[in-house]
């Protein structure tokens, strides 16, 4: 009863009942698949409040009951990706061997603790995450087909997209969402659709990306679950951003940290991270900070907060407070290997905030400027080479190299850049990002005395203006 209990609790997104529910069920039962079912549930309703330490050690509890290994340090991490890489390799090139396995009650626990734990993961380590993905994906395709196995095809084509790697995302995406069809299963349908969704968005195909994040949403509220509901809503607010409709943006951003901030779900930074980048910063942080819950485990909301405060201050013109938050931001990246297409663009946002620090001592401090402007250009380089995997976020990166480059006197390679800023976010319809790439195409083409740059300009603020009076009006209502 408790069991059941617990879990209708934490799929109505009350954790803290859940978790009094389920203290002191483990020592009800004897037998070893009870208790890792309950160690499960545990883990789930813990990483969905952001404990998310807390909610992997329940779950490697319960892979250690039955027996799996586990790894316990970087070396044994590093060895765990080496070996089920190999198996996935074998997997993908023999898929006729594939669903031989007979399934059993232990082994299709074994394989959801892997994959539940793998959706949190990818928000603190993404070493460790590869690790547990690849060994549950790899358990999973042994056995019969079944609806963990297009849970698992859904997590891996998301994550696939979010590591840059489209293609096998198209492939992965199509089989989760025929073993949903296959088995009927709304819920699967649903975090499939928000996978896809995910997949979408990070492949800058946004319009496919709200689609499938729609068909998410629907799913999710019939069938229950406001976790995963959350993170379908916040990614579908992603994709309205990718397509330069702003209000719609902070529409989503808004009602995901009001839903988030009720069950005190860590969505609520990431959705203020949104909610920062339509409006450029202006928002009310201050009150927004005070609803954050202290999750300092859980990396990827954490640093989207810390960003969304570092737009803030931008907003403001406190150069000096934006460029200490885009440098933590960036260290939690760096201390916790926590990469994926969502923490990438911490490189870009770090450039802007460096040159944009530089500019405002310039005139006090000559040397630490130059100095600024020297690291932002070389970050800036290297993030355009970088985000060429990470598309969502690839306009935004090289109209940053581009105005370094004006800045250390390149203009002629600036408007190179600059035009393919404005060609890659033409390419991807994202009206917002090839606005801004197209002013700052028109400045440079000013600096070199090019006739159509005035044309670009105006026609370029007309845009910027039209989108940020657009989110002001949603902020306010």
């Amino acid at each position: 009863i408790a069991e059941g209990w617990g879990e209708t609790l934490m799929l109505q997104g009350r954790y803290e009942e859940a978790t009094k529910r389920l203290e002191g069920v483990i020592d009800l039962v004897d037998d070893v698949e009870r208790k890792v079912r309950i160690d499960l549930l545990q883990g789930k309703v813990a990483a969905k409040q952001g404990s998310i330490s807390k909610g992997i050690d329940f779950f490697e509890r319960g892979l250690r009951r039955l027996g799996y290994w586990v790894p316990r340090t970087r070396l044994g991490i590093g060895l765990g990706i080496i070996k089920e890489s190999i198996v996935q390799c074998w997997h993908s090139l023999f898929p006729g061997r594939l669903h031989r396995m007979l399934a059993t009650e232990q082994r299709d626990l074994g394989i959801r603790l892997f994959i539940d734990r793998t959706e949190f993961d990818i928000m603190q380590n993404t070493h460790k995450f590869l690790w547990a993905h690849l060994a549950g994906m790899n358990r999973a395709e042994v056995l019969p087909r079944s609806s963990i196995l297009g849970r698992t095809y859904g997590a891996h084509a998301g994550v696939v997209a979010m590591l840059g790697w489209r293609r096998r995302f198209f492939v992965y995406s199509t089989r989760s969402m025929a073993v949903a069809e296959e088995y009927d299963d709304l819920l699967l349908k649903g975090i499939s659709c928000a996978y896809c969704g995910i997949g979408h968005y990070a492949a800058a195909d946004y319009e496919q990306g709200l689609v499938r994040s729609n068909e998410a949403i629907d799913a999710l509220e019939e069938a229950g679950d406001l976790w995963e509901l959350h993170l379908a809503q916040f990614h579908r607010g992603c994709c309205h951003f990718g397509l330069g409709d702003l209000a719609e943006t902070v529409t989503d951003a808004q009602d995901t940290f009001a839903s988030s901030a009720r069950l005190v779900d860590s969505r609520m930074m990431c959705s203020s991270y949104l909610w920062a980048r339509a409006t450029r910063g202006n928002l009310p942080f201050e009150q927004l900070k005070s609803c954050f819950p202290n999750r300092p485990d859980d990396i990827m909301s954490t640093v989207h907060g810390i960003m969304a405060e570092g737009h803030w201050h931008r907003f403001y013109g406190r150069t000096k407070e934006s460029l200490q938050m885009f440098e933590r931001a960036g260290e939690l990246i760096r201390m916790n290997l926590c990469v994926n297409s969502h923490m990438i663009v911490a490189l870009a946002e770090l450039a802007t905030a460096l040159r944009l620090h530089a500019d405002a001592i310039e005139a006090m401090d000559p040397q630490k400027s130059r100095l600024l402007h020297r690291r932002a250009y070389r970050l800036a380089k290297w993030a355009a080479r970088i985000m060429q995997f990470f598309p969502a976020a690839y306009p935004m990166t090289l109209r940053e190299w581009s105005l370094n480059l004006r800045d250390q006197g390149h203009l002629r390679k600036a408007l190179k850049v600059a035009d393919k800023s404005c060609a890659v976010a033409e390419s991807q319809k994202a009206k917002f990002e090839h606005a801004q790439s197209l002013l700052v195409r028109g400045q440079i083409a000013q600096q070199l005395g090019r006739p159509e740059a005035a044309e670009q300009i105006r026609a370029a603020q007309v845009a910027i203006d039209a989108m940020d009076k657009a989110a002001a009006l949603a902020s306010v209502a």
